[in-house]
């Protein structure tokens, strides 16, 4: 059982910190897609994430895990977490303008709600239906 209640898919491969990020942004930015709506972070808002992960009072939601990653990668890389997070941000928006992933998504989505916990398995061979794996390397 996941505390939070949360579905979730468990059991993933680790990831780039930008891979990571596109994931957690890929459920909003997916919902923007389908109204054909493309947007990012403003700068002051990424700003206000950046200074709730430096200050260690940030929360759960996908924003300040993605802030937070682009931190950790940013300081295990010696890189820029705004890079990070921007590149992040882009591969989410340009993943979910796909019809095929945005398909795969929402059928996600609805095994998750219905199972409320999807194994890493689980999930490709749904996904797998839309785009194979690997294939989002296209985008």
């Amino acid at each position: 059982m996941h505390l939070d209640g949360q579905a979730r898919v468990v059991g993933m491969d680790t990831m780039s910190g930008v891979a990571a990020i596109a994931m957690l942004l890929a459920g909003p930015a997916a919902q923007r897609a389908y109204v054909r709506q493309y947007s990012t972070l403003f700068d002051v808002e990424l700003d206000d994430f950046f200074a709730r992960v430096d200050q260690v009072q940030f929360g759960n939601c996908d924003e300040c895990r993605a802030a937070l990653i682009a931190t950790v990668s940013a300081y295990l890389d010696d890189g820029d977490r705004r890079a990070i997070f921007r590149a992040g941000e882009k591969l989410g928006n340009e993943l979910v303008s796909r019809p095929d992933i945005r398909r795969a998504i929402g059928n996600l989505a609805t095994a998750l709600v219905e199972a409320r916990s999807l194994t890493g398995a689980e999930a490709r061979l749904i996904i797998d239906e839309y785009v194979k794996f690997g294939g989002h390397a296209r985008a």
